[in-house]
């Protein structure tokens, strides 16, 4: 049902539900409110539309953090939608935050570098096929 369904109801994927579960688990542990999470993702993201990664190899990660609210008033629906708006609101998928932020020196990278690390790492990757190969999940836009 979480693979098929309820990302389906909210016109999601299924990395939404499953980070706007963790983010209102840790939220509720903690009694923060928030976490901040560091996402971890592929690293071949369309950033160039003209730009054929099809024929490059090797492993490529783009990571950055990313602060989720999930405050104990609002409801796991509520929790989605917000993770979803965050995450769709990220330029590129996220795939520019390294440049940014190591790569120059500006207002823009010492203002990154001052974002405390994040304490948890959230990576989903996909799901396994039946030949044991990654098989990444239908993704609604």
């Amino acid at each position: 049902r979480l693979i098929h369904d309820v990302h389906e109801a909210y016109n999601t994927n299924v990395e939404d539900v499953l980070l706007a579960a963790l983010t209102r688990t840790i939220a509720d542990w903690s009694g923060a409110g928030r976490v901040l999470v560091g996402l971890e993702r592929h690293g071949r993201e369309p950033i160039v539309p003209a730009a054929d990664l099809s024929r490059t190899i090797g492993w490529m990660t783009a990571y950055f953090p990313v602060m989720r609210a999930a405050p104990g008033e609002a409801d796991a629906g509520e929790v989605l939608r917000a993770t979803k708006e965050t995450l769709r609101a990220i330029p590129h998928r996220g795939a520019g935050y390294g440049v940014l932020r190591y790569l120059r020196d500006d207002p823009v990278s010492r203002a990154l570098a001052a974002v405390p690390a994040p304490e948890l790492i959230f990576n989903h990757a996909g799901r396994i096929d039946g030949d044991g190969m990654l098989a990444e999940l239908d993704r609604a836009a």
